[in-house]
């Protein structure tokens, strides 16, 4: 956990997403929200490159005032929350993070659009049309792979993670509007076309779904307005699916063999006959 001693020039559009909170954790307890909120470090920790992590146990046990971006709701919020002590089974702020840009999150996720009957989505995942979106997966034994990356589409993401762990245990992040995140783990089936049975998009349509506080004023909201370009106003849907060339073309040349035999056996038949 922390800030690289390198940072992007665009270092302050980045932040630290929740990807998992301890329950009765210090961000737990003060309301933040798996997949959604991003912990923003202070100044002194971008001025002076210094990793997040340092700078956490430099204040270990101590009230830290932090700022929040609400991917949810678009906004920037205050944060007073107190740190664990440094002898905390569940560290410093009770919580698995991993530095993202907060910017470019909304539109970094795909929006499950059409699940099919007895697919992978629907029998495994549980996925549900319109109302869930992908953030990110975990195959066994990796890191987390974000699908909000800046030289990347979410898609290709996806379908390169899944194409590179075929027989693995995988963890899927997935927010629903409804009933916020969830993490389900399923194996991703071995076999040379595998295909998630949902069609997933994004773009400008199918954004991270914003929601408005009704106990927020207009005003008192503070919104970052980036700049649109045409390509983000474009709609993106297809369907997830992995080949592997190599075990297909295998696959159909003992399909060929099978079906040679099948004939010798019938040609063998007639003339016993």
């Amino acid at each position: 956990m922390g800030v690289y001693e390198t940072l992007p020039v665009d270092a302050k559009r980045f932040g630290f997403r929740i990807y998992h909170l301890s329950k009765d954790g210090p961000l737990h307890k003060a309301g933040l929200n798996e997949f959604s909120d991003f912990l923003i470090p202070p100044d002194e920790v971008y001025e002076n490159k210094k990793p997040f992590s340092d700078w956490i146990s430099q204040h270990a046990g101590q009230v830290l005032n932090l700022q929040v971006y609400s991917l949810k709701n678009r906004v920037f919020k205050p944060l007073t929350v107190k740190a664990n002590p440094k002898d905390s089974k569940d560290g410093y702020l009770g919580a698995a993070i991993r530095y993202e840009n907060w910017s470019i999150a909304h539109k970094n996720v795909l929006h499950v659009i059409n699940v099919k009957e007895g697919s992978f989505a629907k029998d495994k995942l549980g996925l549900v049309n319109n109302d869930d979106y992908i953030i990110a997966i975990k195959p066994e034994g990796t890191n987390v792979i974000s699908l909000n990356k800046e030289d990347e589409d979410p898609l290709t993401i996806l379908s390169k993670g899944i194409k590179e762990h075929l027989g693995c245990e995988c963890d899927f992040y997935l927010y629903n509007v409804n009933t916020g995140s969830r993490v389900v783990t399923a194996r991703i089936e071995d076999n040379s076309y595998f295909t998630l049975g949902c069609d997933v998009a994004y773009g400008k349509l199918h954004e991270f779904p914003l929601v408005v506080e009704k106990n927020e004023k207009e005003e008192d909201i503070k919104v970052e307005t980036l700049p649109v370009e045409k390509k983000d106003l474009d709609e993106v849907k297809n369907e997830v699916v992995v080949q592997d060339p190599q075990r297909l073309e295998k696959e159909k040349e003992k399909y060929k063999e099978e079906e040679k035999k099948e004939e010798e056996k019938k040609e063998d038949n007639k003339q016993e006959q």
